[in-house]
């Protein structure tokens, strides 16, 4: 019972003091130069090009006007002589 105990003590003790450590992240060597060669590649096929159009030009855009041309101005005249009398 005593070593069962102790057992069981043992385990709380030795999860505990590893509970607070970081963990150490691998460290990553790259090499200077990466070299691919494609010397016995013997490719077959066709070249395909999209049906895609490139226009350089771009329309000018149209916009209606927000100011209205009056045409006559005899109401508005005829409103300012009554308001200044």
């Amino acid at each position: 019972m005593v070593r069962a105990m102790t057992m069981v003590l043992g385990m709380m003790l030795a999860g505990t003091a590893f509970a607070g450590d970081e963990p150490v992240e691998p460290e990553v060597v790259y090499k200077a130069v990466t070299e691919v060669t494609f010397g016995e590649v013997g490719l077959e096929g066709e070249m395909i090009r999209p049906e895609v159009k490139i226009s350089t030009e771009r329309a000018k855009a149209h916009f209606p006007s927000f100011i209205r041309l009056r045409v006559e101005w005899k109401q508005e005249m005829a409103r300012s002589v009554n308001d200044v009398k």
